[in-house]
């Protein structure tokens, strides 16, 4: 195709899909006074695999798609499947974090479902991985621009909980409060 030619727009519904070139850029940074290293825009990488480890018998490997294997001890303890890395990195939509939020703004509501590929181009987004220098923390996150919402997820391990997940979910946009 000659660089002259007008590409048509294409739509999803009413929503058009735009391509946004992202750079990926890796930093450390300070989140709840722990150092983390931080890769900004991590899914435009191709996926790649993590762990995260724990001074007991836990045991979580995950990849940066979100879908994840983790247990005690040996594979036949799996909390999640025991699978390989083509198949956890395939297996997002199934194993590890699933959120759908209704997001309301000025009279209008929003479904967004963070980190799925089915909405992939609908919103402004950014995706930023964190984890902590010594790998006790494997921090997920989603910046919705178009939304003014940010959702993070968090995996650690626990002695005496076991295997934790937090999540926290930040408003960017501003709030009224009352009329």
């Amino acid at each position: 195709m000659a660089s002259n030619q007008k590409i048509n727009p294409i739509f999803l519904g009413d929503t058009e899909q735009k391509k946004i070139e992202q750079e990926i850029k890796g930093e450390y940074v300070t989140l709840s006074g722990d150092t983390f290293y931080k890769i900004q825009n991590y899914d435009c990488m191709s996926p790649f695999f993590m762990s995260v480890v724990s001074s007991s018998d836990h045991w979580l490997f995950i990849s940066s798609t979100g879908g994840l294997s983790a247990g005690r001890g040996s594979a036949e303890q799996a909390l999640f499947p025991y699978y390989t890395e083509d198949k956890l990195t395939e297996n997002s939509e199934n194993t590890g974090n699933k959120s759908i939020l209704l997001v309301t703004r000025a009279q209008r509501t929003s479904l967004w479902e963070p980190f799925s590929v089915r909405q992939r181009g609908i919103y402004h987004i950014e995706r930023n991985i964190y984890k902590n220098i010594i790998g006790t923390t494997l921090i997920f996150e989603e910046i919705n621009h178009s939304l003014e919402t940010t959702y993070r997820y968090a995996w650690r391990t626990s002695d005496l909980f076991g295997f934790v997940k937090t999540t926290w979910l930040l408003n960017s946009g501003t709030v009224r409060l009352s009329d």
